[in-house]
């Protein structure tokens, strides 16, 4: 293999590594046995190389999303309006004060009734004004656990 063809291989090796695939999968799309694959990944300089390109996928990727942030947010507030079925309405409800973060420091006391407010604003019934309250105090709980 000369080293043109050395360097065009550990290109897509990277291209494909760094994309996710295995070992295997991605010494075929290079055209280089899976030993060769494994052997280039014992060079730190090589897994340096997949990680930078893991790191700028992942942050085109945020970069995506957070500019359309906004209008999913929009899309969120738009389902709490007026006009809406009750159901959808309080699923949005739900949404925006966990994406907001209500809660994170407030009385568990206090989400509970802010919840049922809600539930009875949007004409919830007191089966789902029961759950919205359940389900306020589960999302408050996970907000709560320590992190591992």
């Amino acid at each position: 293999m000369t080293a043109h063809d050395r360097r065009r291989a550990d290109g897509v090796l990277v291209a494909e590594l760094a994309a996710g695939r295995t070992v295997a999968e991605a010494a075929r799309a290079a055209g280089v046995s899976p030993a060769t694959a494994t052997r280039r990944l014992r060079d730190l300089e090589f897994r340096a190389q997949v990680a930078r390109l893991q790191g700028d996928a992942i942050a085109s990727a945020s970069a995506r999303l957070a500019a359309h942030a906004t209008a999913a947010a929009d899309a969120l507030v738009a389902l709490v309006a007026p006009g809406n079925p009750a159901a959808i309405r309080l699923a949005a409800a739900r949404t925006v004060l966990e994406l907001a973060g209500v809660g994170r420091a407030l009385d568990p006391e206090l989400i509970a009734s802010e919840a049922r407010r809600i539930a009875r604003e949007l004409g919830a019934s007191e089966d789902e004004m029961a759950d919205a309250v359940r389900e306020a105090q589960l999302i408050l709980a996970r907000r709560r656990r320590p992190a591992r």
